[in-house]
């Protein structure tokens, strides 16, 4: 008896679990801009923050962790990187060996839009000037996972982006 009621139940949770994620039918919409909270682990630190994509090629990251990072914006902007904080900027992707991890994660979702017809299952895998990537959607067809150079950017709490997003922070005083 405890054999068949065993059975049974597991039958019921693989079915449930088959229902619960949703496969993206036909090409998903995803030249869109949007906000996102992101997060990615690298050097033994994990780095959050806020991630929007303003623009085709139009990227920003707020960082709100590591504490140390705290502020700092990192933009991918056709074709050039730059890192802004307390009024500060600089420039980077100066060379062909280096690359800045958004233009990683930037390019590779642009390749991803101009791919769509090529996602199975909400996954495309494809290869760009940048080596080797992975675009993943959640089931209701937003972006999820961006993987590449052996990193891996995590989506959550997906939103359009709006034009206040696109500005950056500055301080007001009332009087």
């Amino acid at each position: 008896m405890k054999r068949i009621i065993a059975g049974i139940l597991t039958a019921a949770v693989m079915t449930f679990s088959a229902c619960s994620s949703a496969s993206i039918t036909g090409k998903p919409d995803i030249d869109r801009t949007f906000s996102a909270k992101a997060s990615v682990a690298a050097g033994g630190e994990v780095i959050s923050g806020q991630l929007c994509r303003t623009a085709d090629n139009c990227w920003t990251f707020t960082l709100n962790e590591p504490y140390a990072l705290e502020g700092l914006t990192v933009s991918f902007c056709d074709g050039k990187t730059t890192f802004s904080m307390l009024g500060y900027e600089c420039e980077t992707d100066f060379s062909d060996s280096a690359v800045s991890a958004i233009k990683l994660f930037a390019e590779a979702y642009e390749s991803a839009v101009d791919n769509k017809d090529r996602f199975e299952n909400g996954v495309l895998e494809g290869s760009n000037e940048n080596g080797a990537f992975t675009v993943t959607l959640d089931g209701n067809g937003n972006p999820a996972i961006i993987s590449a150079g052996g990193f891996s950017l995590k989506l959550s709490e997906l939103s359009e982006a709006t034009d206040t997003e696109e500005q950056s922070d500055e301080l007001i005083l009332l009087e």
